[in-house]
């Protein structure tokens, strides 16, 4: 099949939505109706994702303690719940400081000697971060933070 009898074979589905309707009747959308609709769609959405990271960081403070009562299996679920909700929320830093703690979490599962010090920092580090203050934070604005963390890896990775 040549490329122009391709294009010639291709069928196109035109999709019929209940916005394609609003926007064809007389008026139709504003713009400053729709910006402002979605800006307080997002700002909805951010409410209902900052509890869920504050659901998830408690529970994965309720996880861990001392060796005798980690809950690895619960721990490692909410660590990874952060990690991929953090960014989304706009919280970048969460996602890079749950993620170390997975990696952590995973050493420890695999054959580390379990040192709730380690964990406690990742908790205070994510703690921290998820103030409001930190929201949009990249990165590349805390290198000392995450190579302290990357750190702490290294030495549970030698244990």
């Amino acid at each position: 099949m040549t490329r122009s009898t391709a294009k010639k074979s291709g069928r196109l589905f035109l999709m019929e939505t209940a916005f394609h309707r609003e926007a064809r009747k007389p008026g139709g959308f504003f713009r400053d109706d729709a910006v402002n609709k979605a800006t307080a769609a997002l700002v909805k959405m951010q409410d209902s994702a900052d509890r869920y990271i504050d659901a998830e960081l408690d529970r994965l403070c309720a996880a861990t303690g001392a060796a005798d009562q980690m809950q690895m299996a619960p721990a490692h679920e909410a660590a990874g719940n952060l990690r991929d909700v953090g960014a989304v929320a706009g919280f970048e830093l969460i996602t890079l400081v749950a993620a170390n703690l997975c990696d952590v979490l995973d050493l420890f599962e695999a054959k580390a000697v379990y040192r709730s010090e380690i964990v406690s920092c990742h908790l205070r580090a994510l703690r921290t971060v998820r103030s409001e203050h930190y929201r949009g934070v990249q990165s590349e604005d805390v290198p000392e933070l995450l190579a302290g963390l990357r750190e702490l890896l290294k030495v549970v990775a030698l244990i």
